[in-house]
């Protein structure tokens, strides 16, 4: 059996002493500032779940098992636009129905205590940056409590807010206290630059949303002064739930009407896309995309709903009946014949976008004819004109069916 040496046994047992001494003179002299803090139930091992700071006397506390009767935890989504407006659910223990929730030292307006662990309240407009969340019953300081950092104000936010995955959509980037108009580098979403970009102001400028996938991304806008500022969660990318791409959104109509066409293969925009709106093609308004595949049409008469037909060539037309907003976003299907592989790509696009119907083929292709390798007859190509000889088109397989 190994001895320790009796010598050290005494250090470490004196050791021993002289720390807890040291460590009692510590705490009988630390500062009037620090109030104390609580374990929770069950001694070491539950964690600090308050503190109070005595001088500023804000409580905070943390963790859903602390035994304050007053706490708040956490709030969803965390963060939101400078402007305000963002409806946060704010979680904790206590609250009354004449609860009040600060933003920093901003107080919102519109609160409703859902129940005693529940809030839903709108979030007040506030200069970019982090600040404390805090909430109070009424005018009883007792129940002031404080998540700190709890919420972070967004220095950007774009409007509109979402888009089809293709892309393509113009929306406005709006910033508060920024240079935009000076020294502005480049505007992203989800970290790929904005197809086109134009600074309208020191905080406005437009982007044309480039494509995507679904889902909420960040947008960005880097100046050569201030670096990059962000804001996470303010676009959206989507498609309508029933698995048809694009559809109507917007405002009612009123004067005004905007038109998307885009390839549902590739999801590209399709420029020179011919847009009409009306029944009568005599007395209907026409209109041809641009280059991001959008129309946008602008007349006295569009106040009432319309019809809406967008056609492109090697594309099938599309038609949208009594159109009562001032969006339309339409999804056109390639006509895949080889008189139109030159103007869709050659060999004709595969197929892309969100899948309808899959499947797996495994086997070999057989044709009905006994020259396997060789050349088969012509046997469903009629006989050439005086001027035309027939010509076999062929394409490599590839992994998808389309």
């Amino acid at each position: 059996m190994l001895r320790r040496p009796r010598g050290q046994l005494e250090v470490g047992r004196w050791g021993a002493v002289l720390m807890t001494a040291v460590l009692g003179a510590c705490i009988a002299n630390a500062p009037t500032g620090i109030g104390r803090r609580t374990d929770g139930e069950g001694g070491a091992g539950g964690g600090i779940l308050e503190t109070t700071n005595v001088t500023s006397g804000v409580t905070v506390t943390t963790g859903p098992d602390t035994n304050d009767p007053h706490a708040v935890f956490n709030a969803d989504p965390p963060h939101g636009s400078f402007r305000g407006e963002t409806r946060v659910i704010v979680s904790g223990k206590g609250f009354s129905p004449e609860v009040r929730v600060w933003f920093g030292e901003v107080e919102a307006t519109d609160v409703v205590a859902i129940d005693p662990t529940t809030l839903q309240v709108v979030s007040p407009p506030h200069p970019p940056g982090t600040v404390d969340l805090t909430t109070q019953n009424g005018d009883d300081a007792s129940t002031r409590r404080t998540l700190l950092a709890g919420f972070t104000f967004d220095p950007l936010y774009a409007e509109p807010d979402n888009g089809p995955v293709a892309g393509g959509t113009v929306v406005t980037f709006h910033g508060t206290g920024n240079q935009w108009d000076q020294d502005i580098v480049e505007a992203r979403v989800d970290n790929v630059p904005c197809t086109t970009f134009q600074v309208l102001g020191p905080d406005e400028l437009t982007c044309t949303v480039p494509k995507g996938t679904p889902g909420t991304k960040q947008i960005s806008v880097e100046t050569s002064s201030n670096g990059v500022a962000s804001a996470l969660d303010a676009y959206t990318y989507s498609d309508s739930d029933d698995g048809f791409k694009g559809g109507l959104g917007g405002d009612p109509i009123a004067g005004q009407l905007r038109v998307l066409a885009f390839d549902n293969f590739t999801g590209d925009p399709i420029p020179g896309a011919h847009v009409v709106v009306g029944g009568d093609i005599n007395t209907a308004l026409q209109s041809q995309t641009d280059a991001t595949g959008v129309a946008q049409l602008t007349d006295a008469s569009l106040n009432a709903p319309v019809t809406v037909t967008v056609a492109a060539n090697c594309h099938s037309p599309i038609t949208f009946v009594d159109v009562p907003v001032d969006t339309v976003t339409t999804y056109l299907d390639p006509v895949l014949t080889p008189q139109c592989a030159e103007s869709l790509g050659n060999p004709p696009p595969p197929g892309g976008g969100n899948p309808i119907l899959g499947g797996i083929v495994e086997g070999e292709l057989v044709w009905p004819s006994s020259q396997e390798f060789q050349k088969g007859e012509w046997s469903n190509v009629p006989s050439p004109g005086p001027n035309g000889e027939r010509i076999a088109y062929v394409y490599f397989a590839g992994s998808n069916p389309n």
